[in-house]
């Protein structure tokens, strides 16, 4: 019997584990049946392998098949290893801290390309979305913002958020002067 448990993991290429009979091969396969790579239980009976190939991001269905060195039956165990990779989400503009003589700034960034993008004020208002670019680059012009301090946040698809600041700072316009007197003469 071999074992594998399911597990979220950071990175797309995680050392996979699990237990089996010493000295046998386990084959580690993705929903397709794709080989991701093979090793041998260790004496204390666990094994792990790290993919041969990056695993896709959300769940995947591996199965380990396990083959005893002896040449006996053949078992299989599978788990469900779900990657949530944190994206390369990034606010580039206005920098953090700054200030914006604009009461309608442009927030700009980086992501995973193709990613949708919404940007929420502090109260959780959609202000703005866009889709990144295919180079993962992405704008949106904001709304009139009051002065003073705008706190965003920043989300892609996949669930990753940025939390961003700034200060709009436009200065009131100069009235019209206007000479009542003294009066000519």
């Amino acid at each position: 019997m071999v074992a594998f448990p399911s597990l979220t993991v950071d990175t797309q290429r995680p050392t996979l584990s699990g237990a089996g009979h010493t000295g046998a091969q386990v084959e580690v396969k993705d929903q397709d049946g794709t080989s991701l790579g093979t090793t041998t239980v260790a004496e204390d009976g666990t094994w792990s392998l790290t993919p041969t190939s990056d695993l896709a991001k959300g769940p995947n269905q591996l199965t380990a098949v396990q083959t005893p060195k002896d040449g006996g039956e053949t078992s299989e165990a599978s788990a469900t290893i779900t990657v949530n990779v944190v994206d390369q989400l990034a606010v580039s503009g206005p920098t953090a801290g700054s200030t914006v003589t604009t009461d309608k700034p442009v927030v700009t960034g980086t992501s995973e390309p193709k990613a949708d993008i919404t940007i929420t004020d502090k109260d959780g208002k959609v202000i703005g979305t866009t889709t990144a670019n295919a180079k993962g680059e992405w704008s949106i012009t904001l709304p009139a913002q009051p002065n003073g301090l705008v706190e965003i946040t920043v989300t892609d698809e996949h669930g990753q958020k940025v939390d961003h600041s700034f200060t709009v700072d436009v200065a009131a316009p100069i009235a019209e002067l206007i000479i009542t007197g003294p009066k000519e003469g």
